[in-house]
């Protein structure tokens, strides 16, 4: 009868562990589904405004509200590479050629996040840094293509050619959780604003 009692301990006890390290295991899994649904949420929408910014400014490349200010279409495009870009555009529609500019900053300005990768995405109106949007991503990268689909080498010597242009952009979570960071990848393939082609 001793015996038996302890026996009977013994397998409630090792039942009780198998259970308990059953629920520890379902919490975690919880607790790792509901970090990687927040982080991939946070990242994915962050794209999101990147990648929306991004297509409305490029559309409207070369685009003026008063068509003789911008009166060639290949001097629309003043600098490209593949981590920066500058062209013309008439941004407020209001008549007035601005300039835009993209690019690219090191890792090193973005040191305040928990992702080494991270880099600030800057778009800069008029020449003005002050007023200057900073995204952050981990990856900003532009090819160009002239109208017959060719890939055109950067940096770019004669932008008049470039009829296309490809656009890469990648943004990770600024944290991580259990050491992986949540991705989001958009590439707009081909881009064309009409007024390139209004040779």
């Amino acid at each position: 009868m001793g015996t038996t009692t302890i026996l009977d301990i013994i397998g409630a006890m090792i039942i009780g562990g198998i259970l308990i390290t059953t629920l520890f295991r379902a919490n975690e899994n919880a607790i790792s589904n509901n970090y990687n649904f927040v982080y991939e949420l946070g990242t994915q929408y962050q794209l999101v405004s990147i990648a929306q910014q991004i297509e409305r400014d490029f559309k409207r490349l070369g685009y003026c509200a008063n068509p003789d200010l911008v009166p060639d279409p290949t001097t629309t495009i003043r600098l490209a590479d593949t981590s920066s870009i500058s062209f013309l555009l008439d941004f407020n529609l209001d008549g007035v050629v601005d300039s835009v500019r993209y690019f690219i900053g090191p890792k090193s300005e973005a040191s305040a996040t928990k992702n080494p990768n991270d880099r600030y995405l800057y778009r800069i109106i008029n020449g003005n840094s002050s007023g200057a949007l900073k995204f952050l991503v981990t990856t900003f990268r532009l090819n160009y293509f002239d109208a017959l689909g060719n890939p055109i080498a950067s940096p770019v010597a004669v932008r008049g050619t470039i009829a296309y242009m490809e656009i890469s952009v990648a943004v990770e979570s600024p944290d991580a959780f259990n050491l992986q960071f949540s991705t989001a990848f958009w590439r707009q393939l081909r881009l064309a604003s009409r007024n390139l082609s209004n040779r």
